[in-house]
Formats: structure tokens, sequence, C-alpha cells
């Protein structure tokens, strides 16, 4: 028997990725939890926001991703990471079922990140008819997309119980183009989804510098993009590495792939995690760390410094140093005559914009004097 090779004359290699898929599984399940829960909290304390449909599919995305990181641990207790022609037969059923849930997981993920950006900038730009009927037309387009690519991989097989026991009698369609088109797809609908507010950013009256600031922050808030294109760009490179032919070896040379999949999900909630987190890093810096515990505007006992003076009345002076919390405000002016009320169709007229403040150092920013008889109000809307 010294002379035994499994498996067509290839020699034993008992070398194991195993460890690596489960340091990085354990990382994408604890630090996007954290993000996801600090966020929450500083909706609640920092910016005392109502909670709405994007937090809902935030919280649906990060099930998905913990969902996908614990199944690829367990897929590493029986044979993922390790060469195929190593493992024992026994062990082919439980790849199978491994096969099938990662990719149902990561598919759920990936979707609902989407999903919750769309409805951020629903949240955002509600004001605009022409975005929010073009929201839903995407958000449809991705709803079509997920559904159809769940179901897919299920009925690659006749009969269907074939994709789960390959020993059963029947037939498999090769997955390479659906990994082709899920390679294509996504990205595109990624890139979208990014550049859809840039148009309503770049017409805002503001310095060309603070539109690329303001630019910046929807794209490193969406940042999944990214890992999306190096996905794709492996799968495209080698197109062989997702291939379960004869002589194909998925268990150990798809790893890299996983992990940058894995990455895909918690590097978007992390990001779009980022606002709230850094407001509640703010309130900690300004008022100290027991603001983190208090719903209070200045919690007592706080510095009281100017910086953390803000105009709360109608056109109150604003105080020297004073700054806006958020990237952006919405000024509601609304102007209403001591004899009459413009009207249009019927309806009271009110004007609304959604724009960035520049600081108040300097006096770059004067109030507003829409003449006697004008009412002026002012209310914050911060990115979160």
């Amino acid at each position: 028997m010294s002379g035994y090779k499994p498996f067509g004359g290839r020699e034993p290699n008992y070398e194991d990725r195993g460890p690596s898929v489960v340091a990085a599984g354990t990382i994408f399940i604890i630090v996007p939890t954290i993000a996801v829960c600090v966020r929450f909290w500083s909706r609640i304390v920092a910016t005392r926001s109502k909670f709405w449909w994007d937090d809902a599919a935030l919280l649906v995305t990060l099930a998905f991703s913990n969902a996908y990181s614990a199944t690829m641990i367990w897929w590493t207790t029986v044979g993922y990471g390790r060469h195929m022609y190593m493992l024992p037969l026994s062990s082919v059923k439980k790849n199978m079922l491994g096969v099938q849930l990662i990719t149902a997981f990561y598919i759920g993920s990936i979707n609902f990140i989407k999903i919750s950006t769309l409805l951020l900038y629903a949240r955002l730009f509600r004001v605009s008819k022409r975005m929010m009927y073009t929201l839903w037309t995407l958000g449809g387009i991705v709803v079509a997309w997920w559904i159809a690519s769940e179901v897919l991989p299920w009925f690659a097989c006749n009969p269907p119980k074939k994709t789960l026991d390959p020993f059963i009698p029947g037939v498999c369609i090769s997955r390479i183009n659906y990994y082709h088109a899920l390679g294509l797809i996504n990205p595109l609908l990624d890139i979208t989804i990014l550049l859809l507010p840039m148009p309503i950013v770049w017409k805002l009256r503001m310095s060309w510098r603070r539109k690329l600031l303001a630019s910046s922050v929807f794209v490193l808030g969406y940042c999944s993009v990214s890992m999306a294109l190096v996905r794709s760009g492996m799968i495209f490179h080698n197109p062989k590495i997702l291939s379960a032919s004869n002589g194909a070896d998925p268990t150990y040379d798809t790893v890299p792939l996983q992990i940058v999949s894995m990455l895909e999900a918690p590097l978007a909630i992390i990001a779009l995690s980022g606002p709230p987190i850094n407001q509640i890093m703010r309130r900690a810096k300004q008022f100290g760390w027991h603001s983190l515990f208090s719903t209070a505007r200045e919690p007592s006992g706080s510095s009281g410094s100017k910086s953390s003076t803000r105009s709360r009345h109608t056109n109150d002076s604003v105080a020297d140093g004073a700054k806006p919390d958020g990237l952006f405000h919405r000024v509601v002016k609304k102007k209403m005559s001591s004899a009459s009320v413009a009207v249009r169709g019927g309806r009271r007229e009110d004007e609304e914009a959604l724009h960035p403040v520049p600081s108040y150092n300097g006096h770059e920013l004067q109030p507003w004097d829409g003449g006697k008889g004008t009412i002026q109000v002012q209310r914050e809307v911060s990115v979160v």
C-alpha cells in the first residue's frame, strides 16, 4: 500500500484553508452586528429620529449576512477549505447542502443591502416625485432579480432533489452561466444605485467642494460595490473557479472568492451605519460619555461650549463658532403675508429646498430675512 495514490494518482494533500474561513466569518459576524447596534443607539440618543423602513431592511441584511458567515463556519466542519479529493464520500451531501445555503444567504444579503439603500434614498429625497418613481422602479427590478436568483439554484437539476443528493439518477445543468450572470448584474445594479442621487446632489446650491464632499458621503455609504467588482473580476478572470466538473477542487479553490463574498454585505452595513456612529461619537466628545445614556439635546453637566450652541428659534441670531451637526439640513420657508396666503391649485405653496448649510464661522451664512409678515421654520435632517 506504500504506492497508493488517491483519485487518479494525485498525492495526498492535507492543507486546510478552513481556519481562515472561520476567522473571517467570526469577524464578519461580530463587527457589523456591533455597528448596527451603535447605529440604532445613535438614532435613539443622538438624533432622536424615528426608525424607518431602511432600518428594517438593514436588520434583514444583517440576518442574511450573519447566516451566510455562520454557514461558512459550519461548512468547514464537513470539509470546506480542504481539497475535495481528500474528503470521504459521506461528506458529499453535506457539502452540497452547504453550497445551496451559502448561495441563498449571499443572494439575500446583497439584495437587501440594495433595498435598504433605496429606502434610505426615499427617506432623504421624498420631496422629489421623479426620484420616488425612479426608486420604486429600481426597487421592483431588485426584488424581481432577488427572487429569480434565489429560486434558480434549487431547480438546476431534474429531479430537483438531485440538487442536494448527486447520487440519485437525473441530470443537472452547469451553473457557470448563473454565476456569470450574478457577477455581471449584481455590480451593474450596485453602480446604478450608487449614481442615483448624484444628479440631485450636483444641482444643489453649494460650492464644488461641498458637492464633492456630499457625493463622497454617498459613495462611502455604498462602498460594497467595490467588493462586488472584485468578486466579478475573480470569476471572469478564472471561470473554472466555480466549476464542479471532474478534476475540479471547489472546496479548496473557492476559499478566497468566498471570503470576498462574505465581506460584501458586512462592509456595506458598516458603511451605511457610519454617519450615525459618527454622530454619537461627536455627542460623546461634546457632552461626555454620560450623554450616551440620555436623550436630552444638551445633557445636564455638559461643558456648554460655544460649539454646542445652536439656532433653535425662528430668526434667532447664530452664536459664533456654532456648526450644524449633520451634512444636510432641510430649510422649509413658508411665506405668509398678514392679509393673504399665496395659493396655487387651491393649496398653500410651501418652498422646500434640501441643501447643505455652510459653517457659521466667518459669517458665511446670514440669517434669512423674507420681509415683514414672513415666517421661517428651520429643522434639521441628518443623513442617518
